[in-house]
């Protein structure tokens, strides 16, 4: 189970040489610590995911994309408030922070966040009512 209050999402800064902001979600999994860095797009990828496989239930929103002045300091700090309290709702979910997605979200991986949940098994609509 998780320990779902301790997960949070803070400290957004763009790495060096890159164009994208960056985001460090910590919290603790069963026993274990788990820090991990984020873009806004892997937490959009998250939602999507969990929108798709848990069809009809609720999953938190994340604040919308937006191209041109998404690096202004302001609103990274906005959109880390808002990726903060989506983490925080979503662990008040235990249907979704156990899930397989969630679980995937929060460990490294070599592969794009997107590529290892298209990995997971398609959901028939009998396994998905048994998930919750």
């Amino acid at each position: 189970a998780v320990t779902s209050l301790k997960n949070s999402v803070t400290n957004p800064h763009i790495p060096k040489g890159s164009d994208f902001v960056v985001y460090t979600c910590f919290g603790i999994l069963g026993k274990e610590r788990f820090e991990i860095y984020r873009r806004y797009s892997d937490f959009a990828v998250l939602r999507e995911s969990l929108c798709d496989r848990f069809p009809g239930l609720y999953v938190p929103p994340i604040p919308s994309k937006k191209a041109i002045g998404n690096k202004e300091q302001v609103f990274v700090d906005e959109r880390c408030f808002l990726l903060n309290m989506f983490i925080k709702q979503l662990s008040r979910c235990p249907y979704l922070v156990e899930s397989q997605e969630f679980l995937i979200f929060v460990k490294p991986t070599t592969r794009s966040l997107q590529r290892e949940l298209s990995l997971l098994p398609e959901m028939s609509p009998e396994n998905q009512l048994l998930r919750i």
